[in-house]
């Protein structure tokens, strides 16, 4: 997987359209694989329950509350 990311890495480090898609890939796997996950663990639950339990997940991850991002939370005003 490391040899994924970085391929899709242009020489300065920000990500190339590769990279992008290879970064998508791997979030719409993760999305998938937690609905498998969530489906097992909760086998009576109804397809709209496990979206909502999917959805929980997506807002609330344990470990990542203010994002995967490296360093302090900031909040900061988009110009209009």
């Amino acid at each position: 997987m490391e040899d994924a990311i970085a391929k899709g890495r242009s020489g300065s480090g920000a990500l190339s359209d590769e990279g992008l898609h290879v970064a998508f890939d791997l979030a719409e796997t993760a999305e998938r694989i937690m609905a498998q996950n969530l489906r097992r663990r909760n086998p009576d639950a109804s397809p709209q329950e496990l979206r909502r339990l999917l959805r929980e997940w997506l807002h609330h991850r344990p470990g990542a509350e203010h994002g995967d991002g490296v360093g302090r939370a900031t909040r900061r005003e988009l110009p209009s």
